[in-house]
């Protein structure tokens, strides 16, 4: 009786299929909760009364699930980069942005519910096996359509933000790496939303006899023991190459401060000389770590390198610089101190209202009189998307980089077309601006470990206020060797 009173209670099913996807990144035993959401979202899609609650219901379900994706935004208060002091202000201000941002990905799912029912209901009845691709198609038209609201002077459109997605939750299944090999993200995405499908057909048998789904699970099972036939577990290959990731920490309010850059400046200088005594291939700091900045330009710095260590290692650094169109740009500088050469490129996709301010806000600000705080936001957010791109001047076998906000874009190592020969992929990041990152750590260890997968590449990382780690095709995660620590950075051996 209680079960029949929740199955045909709509408002029940739309309201625990947005709680289930809201829970799924709370906890590491949460993830199972994806499956729950799905089928309730696809149960009350399908016995729903009205288009327009199809709509609003999806855009219920859409908004907590990203809300529940990108929970870690909380965990930047206090905002220590604005003029307004930490209160009610701040809280307010960040909790419009996290709903509004959720809701805009939420159209998305509402859209694309609302055309599957549409064919469901007016086409034909065949429109029910279609469920799995029309809900990945969902999260990708809501990253295009934030990646729309979120355009500015430093921004480019695509999907270049995938907190939430379906497929991560379930990353950590090695069962399922052959599907990540075969389609990334996406793949995993799809399979989950399959088996999800599969599992509403079996609730619900007056739609489709369970022979026929039973049928399916089948094909199903088959499909998963062919790929791990075509994709087998990879085996690692090692060439000897040892690399020393820099962890720092430097917190955003220390950076605020007077003496904060030159603490900064000389805390990496003195990490990269210690770090060069241990020999290293590559050395790799974190994400604007700024060692290119103590000098006049990177040719000079190279002459410092050379002329103060004996090492053959190259150094991975980044920082900003003024192009000569007199914009701001985050580039990467590799200092190659055995053949004397500087190797550089620059960030592609940025952070909007961390990087660079979205037309959007420019445009709300301005329209409420806050021109003062929208100057000093377009002073201190004014990074733009510089133009060296890909490898073309690169060395063969010199590594191929992905900057801190580029693990978030499901293919940006997959549309770097002129990787260099290696297989290795650096990774400099930066998580000064949270306070407490343990949701924000957990999401991006699944997209790493899916982009490793999928391109077949290691990635390792060295972090600002994190911990460095190395993620491997076969699906591991490790932390290295941590070989020396001082009060504000730590050296990380790996070897590959």
């Amino acid at each position: 009786m209680i079960l029949d009173w929740f199955l045909r209670n709509r408002l029940v099913l739309w309201s625990l299929s947005g709680l289930s996807f809201f829970l799924v990144w709370a906890t590491d035993v949460t993830w199972p909760l994806v499956f729950v959401g799905l089928i309730l979202l696809f149960w009350a899609t399908e016995v729903a009364r009205t288009y327009l609650e199809v709509l609003f219901g999806a855009l219920f379900v859409g908004t907590l699930k990203f809300a529940g994706g990108s929970l870690w935004l909380l965990s930047t208060y206090p905002l220590v980069w604005m003029d307004w002091d930490p209160g009610v202000l701040q809280v307010f201000s960040l909790l419009i942005y996290w709903f509004f941002i959720s809701l805009v990905f939420s159209l998305g799912l509402g859209v694309v519910q609302l055309t599957w029912r549409f064919a469901y209901i007016s086409l034909s009845k065949h429109f029910l096996y279609t469920l799995p691709l029309f809900f990945v198609a969902s999260e990708i038209l809501g990253s295009m359509l934030f990646s729309v609201v979120s355009l500015g002077p430093g921004s480019q459109m695509g999907i270049n933000l995938s907190f939430g997605y379906i497929g991560y939750s379930v990353a950590h299944l090695a069962i399922l790496y052959p599907v990540v090999k075969l389609a990334g993200v996406f793949g995993l995405g799809l399979f989950v939303s399959i088996l999800s499908t599969l599992l509403f057909l079996l609730l619900k048998p007056d739609i489709v006899s369970r022979k026929k789904v039973y049928t399916t699970i089948t094909i199903a099972i088959l499909f998963v023991v062919v790929l791990y036939i075509k994709f087998p577990p990879v085996e690692l290959e090692f060439s000897g190459q040892k690399v020393i990731a820099v962890d720092t920490e430097f917190t955003s309010s220390m950076l605020q401060s007077d003496l904060g850059p030159t603490l900064k400046s000389n805390e990496i200088i003195d990490a990269l000389v210690q770090a060069s005594y241990y020999n290293p291939d590559l050395l790799l700091l974190p994400e604007d770590s700024r060692f290119t900045r103590n000098f006049i330009s990177s040719g000079d710095a190279l002459e410092a390198l050379l002329n103060n260590l004996d090492s053959q290692m190259i150094l991975i650094d980044t920082a900003t610089v003024v192009s000569s169109n007199g914009e701001t740009v985050l580039r990467a500088f590799y200092y190659d101190l055995a053949k004397e050469k500087v190797y550089m490129t620059d960030k592609q996709h940025l952070t909007p209202q961390g990087e660079y301010v979205p037309y959007l806000v420019s445009w709300f600000l301005a329209g409420i009189g806050a021109t003062d705080f929208l100057s000093k936001l377009n002073y201190d957010q004014n990074y733009r998307i510089g133009d060296l791109q890909g490898y073309e001047e690169f060395d063969e076998n010199i590594p191929g980089i992905i900057f801190c906000f580029e693990s978030v874009v499901p293919l940006s190592i997959r549309s770097q077309n002129e990787l260099s020969g290696s297989n290795l992929i650096l990774h400099p990041v930066s998580h000064a601006w949270f306070h407490q990152n343990d949701v924000l750590v957990k999401q991006l260890d699944s997209m790493l470990r899916v982009q490793s997968i999928w391109n077949e590449v290691t990635i390792v990382s060295a972090a600002n206020m994190a911990k460095s780690k190395a993620y491997y095709p076969n699906g591991v995660i490790i932390e290295g060797r941590e070989i020396q620590v001082s009060k504000y950075w730590r050296l990380v051996e790996y070897n590959f």
